[in-house]
């Protein structure tokens, strides 16, 4: 019989860590909860931690990176939906997963659920809080997140904060066996989900923390410089989508998870309300970067995104 949920966490060589994760799944107050960690060969003490909670389902091999350990643990989950809860990560609000699955279970027209996330430095000090909006308090939610995703370059949905229905998964996250270097897969799976017509609802909580370290993919991705790549090749899928329904090659249905249609129509309105409203974020954005704005918004660190945009190369330096 299949659970609620499952949990895929990939691991290689982060014993230290992987504790602390299964314990803050361990925690969440919905019980039926599958934690599934797929090891890459590991050769530190990961199976020894493993070893001491034989509630965990695992396999260890080696795998060609997060991308087929992450398919590995799709295809082993017995869930009606899925999370990702990477090494280093940790749920802190104990009835997220309850509360998820509670608004998909309540309206099946949702096909992922996400929130926040706080990132911690190695002292357990915040450095910033995750997802935010740029200059709007409230998130956009179903349909509206589909205007919001045609005109903003960074994603208002993150991967450790998000859970959706495994078929959801199966429908819009890769699939591939090769790695493509200038390509990251969270952003490949938020391309397909939204030029799907399916529809996403945020939740205003922080629903788990997360920490950098040496075997980052995020952090390896900026170190290499291919990050400015992948944010190109997530730009360019964008405009491709824009463009089509802009100029009629493309036509958008709203669809339920199961892919079926809904009756939800693509207004174009909306569609240029949303051009304004991003173009006059982005004045507000560029005044703060440069200092002559005298309020910013609550959440947003302008020195923390500048320094973001200019090692994902898409600031120049200066703030320009």
């Amino acid at each position: 019989m299949g659970m609620k949920i499952s949990i895929i966490t990939p691991s290689r060589n982060h014993g230290d860590a992987l504790e602390a994760t299964i314990r803050s799944v361990m925690n969440q107050s919905l019980s039926e909860v599958e934690h599934i960690v797929v090891d890459a060969a590991s050769t530190d003490n990961t199976l020894e931690v493993l070893a001491r909670y034989p509630h965990v389902r695992y396999i260890s091999e080696r795998d060609n990176g997060f991308e087929e350990a992450f398919n590995k643990g799709l295809d082993m989950a017995t869930g009606t939906y899925v999370a990702c809860c990477n090494i280093w990560d940790e749920y802190i609000d104990p009835n997220w997963l309850q509360d998820a699955t509670g608004v998909m279970d309540s309206q099946p027209d949702v096909s992922m659920v996400s929130g926040r996330f706080v990132e911690l430095d190695a002292l357990n000090h915040e450095v910033r809080t995750a997802p935010y909006d740029w200059f709007v308090t409230e998130a956009p939610q179903k349909e509206a997140g589909l205007y919001y995703y045609l005109f903003n370059p960074w994603p208002a949905i993150a991967e450790v904060a998000l859970v959706a229905p495994k078929e959801t998964f199966l429908r819009c996250f890769p699939r591939r066996r090769v790695v493509i270097e200038d390509r990251d897969v969270w952003f490949d799976f938020l391309n397909t989900f939204y030029a799907s017509g399916h529809l996403a609802v945020f939740l205003p909580r922080t629903a788990i923390s997360t920490r950098s370290h040496d075997d980052s993919r995020i952090l390896n991705q900026l170190e290499s410089g291919i990050f400015r790549r992948i944010a190109r090749s997530y730009t360019k899928h964008q405009r491709r989508l824009r463009y089509g329904l802009l100029f009629g090659r493309q036509k958008m249905i709203f669809r339920d998870r199961g892919g079926n249609p809904l009756p939800v129509k693509f207004r174009f309105w909306r569609f240029w309300y949303a051009f304004l409203d991003f173009k006059i974020r982005m004045f507000w954005f560029k005044k703060i970067m440069k200092g002559k704005a005298g309020w910013k918004h609550p959440d947003v660190n302008p020195r923390m995104i500048s320094a973001s945009l200019r090692r994902a190369g898409l600031m120049k330096p200066g703030g320009g």
